[in-house]
């Protein structure tokens, strides 16, 4: 190949490289206008809970850890701490905050303010001091009870899991085209792969009016009681709905439904530890905040969380495959 042709075909591969990149950060976006609601109600509760101003009294450059600044406020709610650090990440991936780790190698954040935060201070009360679940109290049930209940409600959240999990799913075909061992959403796989049986296991309500697919068999059921054997298991965003001890439950059940060389398949968001101010990170920490507004205990988990979750439940190993639209496949080996 001459020079010519090495440079054309150098310059070729970085066009599909950036064009690749590009989809990504317009995915992120286009998540992004769809939770556009997340940012302002985060602002505001940091303004209204004195965050900035909190800060800024601790002098010029200051930087504090969350459990630092909720010591300030009046709270009531021992998770003050918690919830308040979620609620910066988000600030800091839009550049309203800045954040660094502590030299003490425990990777705490701590937080100090950019320009555009000393545009906002006050100093009130919110749901972050008193505690509790944003949804729960507005509908007096969980998420999952209330769509059992509002069969409105119930049909467009299981429609925006579908349009949603589409969209994920084609691209991650696309990119692992071959490895249906690694990933697999079996409504959408089974056309492409037929000698494939699988299960779509949901509480009953949800798949009620499920649909029928060639090799797909739907079993209504809970996932914290009993998981129907098979030889890999694949979840996608439902690790992030529940705090630790649900996981564990479920990832031990999860366990004992697979035989010894089996797997569990999980695509979930993994923000940084460190934020940045990247569509990536503001997609997953907006999505981290609606998890902290409609579920208790739920979040978006590290790598490092991860890897807890898996060692606790049981697992020889963790592999993470794939990165596709913000979202990472990762094997729990058993």
């Amino acid at each position: 190949m001459d020079s010519s042709a090495k440079t054309q075909h150098k310059h070729k591969h970085n066009e599909e490289e950036e064009e690749e990149e590009n989809e990504e950060d317009t995915y992120s976006f286009a998540m992004q206008l769809a939770m556009s609601i997340v940012l302002p109600a985060s602002m505001q509760a940091a303004a209204e809970l004195g965050v900035f101003e909190i800060i800024a009294k601790a002098g010029p450059g200051a930087k504090l850890s969350a459990a630092q600044i909720a010591a300030q406020m009046p709270s009531r709610n021992p998770n003050t701490g918690v919830m308040l650090d979620r609620i910066l990440r988000l600030l800091v991936t839009n550049r309203v905050l800045r954040c660094s780790l502590s030299s003490a190698g425990d990777n705490q954040r701590l937080y100090s303010l950019a320009p555009v935060a000393k545009y906002f201070v006050l100093n009130q009360d919110d749901a972050v001091l008193q505690g509790g679940i944003p949804f729960n109290k507005v509908h007096g049930m969980g998420v999952y009870e209330y769509a059992g209940n509002d069969s409105r409600f119930n049909g467009v959240l299981n429609k925006a899991m579908l349009n949603h999990t589409s969209i994920v799913m084609n691209r991650h075909l696309a990119s692992l085209p071959m490895a249906l061992s690694k990933l697999s959403s079996w409504w959408m796989s089974a056309s492409r792969y037929p000698h494939i049986e699988g299960v779509n296991f949901d509480l009953p309500h949800v798949i009620q009016n499920a649909p029928s697919y060639p090799g797909v068999k739907h079993i209504g059921g809970n996932m914290f009681e009993r998981i129907p054997k098979g030889d890999a298991i694949l979840m996608k965003w439902i690790l992030h709905n529940w705090d630790d001890e649900h996981c564990l439950t479920l990832l031990k059940n999860c366990y004992e439904a697979i035989p010894e060389n089996g797997k569990i398949i999980i695509i979930d968001r993994m923000p940084m530890v460190t934020p940045e101010a990247t569509p990536a990170a503001r997609e997953a920490s907006m999505t981290d905040i609606i998890m902290l507004m409609q579920f208790s205990g739920g979040r978006e988990r590290t790598t490092q969380e991860f890897m807890a979750l898996a060692n606790e439940a049981g697992f020889n190993g963790v592999n993470y495959e794939c990165f596709v639209c913000n979202f990472c496949i990762i094997e729990f080996i058993k």
